[in-house]
């Protein structure tokens, strides 16, 4: 038989067995985000668990009736991939989640400065109208605790939880005003929602849309609130892939509408400076790359990367649309007046992943402020130590230390 995880728009907490033509629901992780699952000989599934208490977990199961026997166990904190031989020698990666830092970057690619360290951040950072916070989803250090909205002000040197609901919280963006955080919150398996909150964690988060149509997802990039503060556009659930969907945030009641619909991945998209355009990546020519239509008009197409290319961000003056291409930060020239007119691409410089594990090999995401620096999540000097030290870690006899009372 074939042993998989089953990832629906609604959770990926689902472990199936596919045997004699006919599936089989096996185990449900219970509100936790699971991965990876390999049958060890010893009688059990091991699997990889994210968030809350993460790292690789072992599941009693019966390979001759295909059923759990017994409760789940964590044999390994923070690992990840386990992999197990058939006499029981487990191997996996220990540090996939390491600490990491915010980096700004020049140009040139050189390192202005860095700051913010946490345990994990998920990077995609997300800049304050003004350029003085950045709005990043992570974990903090000795915590046990889910995903959450933290805010970091560089100069003051602090960073500040501004979510503490027990659901994942991430995919932040900024209100115009840069008063208040708008954020996807959830969990493996829950519906997401779309909350907003004070940025200085005052009062309580309020629920923007928690409806069917247009819900978000919370895989990929952060939403993006149009200059004006009146629209947020995002990317949400659709029939075969990823829409643009846009919420009316003037409404005393907001609701969403679908702006970009195809059997396409639509996603990450960014409004002009002006407010008139609006950037995105989408999969229509079987690869990720960067377009350009009018906004709210939606007319007009225009393809930005030649070789592909993700999350879009543009100037603060609108003249040069900036987007990833595998490692490398690229910029293109963009006239929008009186015609859209672009340049050929060209590579500013490379960046290191953080090795995050963003889907369909897709790189990590970037800022950029109001003064034109580039804001990049990277591995801090810690947690690249830790990752050099750990590494690949094998295991003889993993069941060995736990055969007594499992």
């Amino acid at each position: 038989g074939v042993l998989y995880w089953i990832h629906t728009k609604t959770g990926r907490d689902t472990l199936a067995v596919l045997t004699g033509g006919m599936q089989k629901i096996v185990f449900r992780a219970e509100g936790h985000e699971a991965h990876r699952p390999v049958y060890s000989g010893t009688g059990h599934i091991l699997y990889e668990r994210v968030g809350s208490s993460g790292g690789i977990w072992a599941l009693p199961f019966s390979l001759a009736k295909l059923e759990v026997t017994g409760e789940p166990f964590l044999v390994a904190a923070g690992g990840g991939l386990p992999s197990v031989s058939r006499d029981g020698t487990l191997a996996y990666i220990r540090g996939n989640n390491p600490s990491t830092e915010l980096a700004w970057f020049d140009s040139g690619g050189s390192v202005l400065g860095t700051f913010g360290e946490l345990k994990s951040t998920w990077p995609f950072p997300a800049i304050s109208p003004d350029g003085s916070r950045v709005a990043v989803s992570a974990e903090a250090i000795g915590e046990k605790s889910t995903w959450d909205v933290w805010v970091h002000d560089e100069q003051r040197g602090t960073a500040t939880r501004a979510t503490f609901d027990e659901a994942e919280q991430g995919s932040v963006a900024w209100t115009a005003d840069g008063e208040q955080l708008i954020y996807v919150s959830g969990n493996a398996t829950s519906n997401l929602e779309l909350h907003i909150a004070l940025a200085d964690a005052s009062g309580e988060p309020r629920v923007l849309w928690d409806g069917d149509e247009c819900r978000p997802t919370y895989d990929w990039e952060n939403p993006h609130v149009s200059p004006d503060g009146q629209s947020l556009a995002y990317s949400a659930a659709g029939t075969d892939a990823n829409d643009i969907c846009i919420l009316d945030l003037s409404a005393a009641e907001p609701k969403p509408t679908r702006f970009l619909h195809s059997a396409a991945n639509e996603m990450a998209p960014r409004f002009h400076p002006s407010g008139r355009f609006l950037a995105y990546q989408s999969t229509e020519s079987g690869n990720d790359q960067i377009y350009i239509t009018t906004f709210p008009e939606g007319v007009g197409k225009w393809q930005v990367s030649t070789v592909g290319g993700t999350w879009p961000r543009w100037s603060d003056d609108g003249k040069k649309l900036y987007y990833r291409h595998q490692r490398a930060l690229m910029a293109v020239d963009v006239q929008t007046d009186p015609a859209v007119r672009l340049s050929t691409p060209t590579e500013l410089f490379s960046v290191e992943l953080t090795g995050q594990g963003i889907g369909m090999g897709r790189p990590d995401g970037f800022s950029v402020s109001p003064d034109g620096r580039f804001l990049f999540v990277r591995r801090s000097k810690r947690g690249a130590e830790d990752a050099a030290a750990e590494g690949i870690v094998l295991v003889q006899n993993w069941f060995g230390e736990f055969r007594e009372g499992r």
